[in-house]
């Protein structure tokens, strides 16, 4: 499931609008609808208040929740480019080292389960 679904499908759970999430994470409702249909994916700090917003784990967007190493899509460039951007933002704004890792442990894992 893409990032985009992931959002979409936990909103809803959520019974929030569009427009609710945007602001509760404090982005316009534009970036909330590109990210649902996959235009853009979120930043670290996006990405860190969306699971604080919908009541899930960071884990949960950017990884398997299960911690396992097996890709749950076919890895494509959007989505390692995303990796990198957000990697860069989050070392560039200060964010903790440990979502950093986190984020780079789960692409590492996908690029070895794709591998396999």
């Amino acid at each position: 499931m893409s990032i985009a679904e992931k959002i979409r499908q936990q909103r809803k759970l959520m019974n929030f609008s569009q427009e609710e999430l945007a602001h509760r994470v404090g982005v316009s409702l534009k970036t909330v609808q590109r990210w649902e249909v996959g235009e853009r994916s979120p930043r670290v700090r996006e990405i860190t208040k969306l699971s604080e917003v919908l009541g899930t784990t960071v884990d949960s967007f950017v990884g398997t929740e299960s911690g396992t190493e097996q890709a749950t899509e076919s890895p494509n460039m959007a989505y390692w480019g995303g990796v990198l951007d957000n990697a860069r933002l989050a070392v560039k704004s200060g964010e903790n080292l440990s979502l950093i890792y986190s984020l780079l442990a789960d692409a590492t894992g996908t690029v070895k389960a794709a591998m396999v």
